[in-house]
């Protein structure tokens, strides 16, 4: 019935009208980045013509729902909080946020009478945790939680004299920059503001500025602070497609970001005192980190089934890959190697994920750990000090959900 572009992630949450003759649905661009499109139908459920696209928050979106009277549509979705959402079918007007009670609501249901709400009030606790790089020989030590809230604290990363810890939050409810010292003591807001996506942070080389990605402007930015804090952040890309993903060259002189400007994820870079930016890459990139000597950027690639990383000059040229398989953007390039942690194998039933380290020189990976958390969870973010003697990694401790109901629903 929908066949979406090649380079969008796919099609779901299918919901029929009332009626029967209109299809709704959510298409995902990638990462975060989704919308709300509505299929017109004859009566044999042929689709009569392309989907008209509804909304334009380039957030996430999922579980959409009719109104019984056919001319809205209600949703779970968006950031900083996430919320209900209910937008009219006729295509006029931004998404209204409904007044709901829950740190992520879900899976909306409206009573056939439509007086009644019913969805699922979900809750993810994410915690940051510290273990020490094992000699060689020696057994993994176990790891210390050093940065928790009852809710999402992940994507931790390392100042680069290790004394501090730049990380994504929501412990306020909005989801932004915090740092704190690097034993996960005094945690402060950096960068938070409500009703945006602010993420992931990057240090820059001398530890003054911390590059981000943000969507005040209703898409996703990049963007760069002070690390001391106070002062409004610089905007670095203004192209109304999604640039995020940042991260910094060695030397301090570029950002690099992923940018959907091209209709598909690709890798970029600007000066970091603004101007044009330059593509890097023409065949994906998802995230992006310079090798240490500064001669390539190894990437991520996303596909609909896994993740793959890659590397190419920093001028650009000739693509090649380095590692079948990474957990998202979780992986670090050091002088001698490459610290990942990497997709888990579902036919390993006695596996689940762990950190391993790809030896440049030897061309050999190695396990440097096993991740003790239940298998099939998300890992969020890996970070490794700058003396490779420690290695934070951010993990879903906790999951819940309670059904919720809103009576009088209008």
């Amino acid at each position: 019935m929908t066949s979406p572009p090649a380079e969008f992630g796919g099609d779901s949450g299918p919901a029929f009208s009332p009626d029967g003759r209109t299809l709704a649905f959510v298409r995902t661009a990638r990462y975060v980045v989704a919308d709300l499109y509505v299929l017109s139908l004859s009566g044999d459920l042929t689709p009569q013509e392309d989907p008209q696209r509804l909304t334009f928050e380039n957030l996430p979106i999922q579980n959409p729902v009719w109104t019984p009277d056919g001319r809205g549509i209600v949703f779970s979705g968006g950031v900083s909080p996430p919320g209900l959402w209910r937008v009219s079918v006729s295509g006029s007007g931004r998404p209204e946020r409904l007044a709901v009670a829950s740190q992520t609501p879900l899976s909306p249901a409206i009573s056939r009478q439509g007086a009644r709400l019913a969805y699922g009030g979900q809750a993810f606790d994410v915690n940051i945790r510290r273990m020490q790089v094992p000699d060689a020989g020696s057994s993994p030590s176990s790891p210390t939680q050093i940065l928790s809230s009852t809710r999402g604290d992940f994507q931790p990363q390392y100042s680069p004299d290790g004394k501090r810890i730049a990380f994504v939050s929501n412990r306020t409810g909005v989801y932004g920059i915090w740092i704190s010292d690097s034993d996960g003591s005094n945690p402060a807001p950096l960068y938070v503001q409500e009703g945006t996506l602010s993420v992931p942070p990057h240090w820059s080389p001398d530890g003054r500025r911390i590059a981000f990605g943000s969507n005040p402007e209703g898409h996703q930015d990049i963007y760069v602070i002070s690390a001391s804090g106070g002062g409004k952040p610089l905007r670095l890309t203004t192209d109304p497609a999604d640039d995020m993903m940042p991260s910094w060259s060695r030397d301090g002189q570029w950002v690099y970001f992923s940018s959907s400007r091209g209709g598909q994820g690709e890798i970029w870079k600007i000066s970091a005192a603004g101007g044009e930016a330059v593509q890097l890459t023409r065949n994906g990139g998802s995230v992006a980190l310079e090798s240490v000597d500064g001669r390539f950027v190894y990437y991520t690639k996303e596909s609909r089934r896994t993740t793959s990383l890659w590397r190419v000059p920093v001028d650009g040229g000739e693509e090649s890959r380095v590692l079948e398989s990474v957990t998202y953007f979780n992986f670090v390039v050091v002088e001698q190697g490459i610290y990942f942690i990497p997709g888990f194998n579902a036919d390993d039933l006695d596996g689940g994920y762990s950190i391993q380290f790809l030896d440049f020189s030897l061309g050999k990976v190695k396990t440097v750990a096993p991740l003790p958390t239940p298998r099939g969870l998300m890992w969020w973010g890996l970070a490794v000090s700058p003396n490779e003697r420690t290695i934070l990694y951010a993990q879903i401790d906790d999951i819940s959900s309670d059904l919720m109901l809103i009576e009088g629903f209008r």
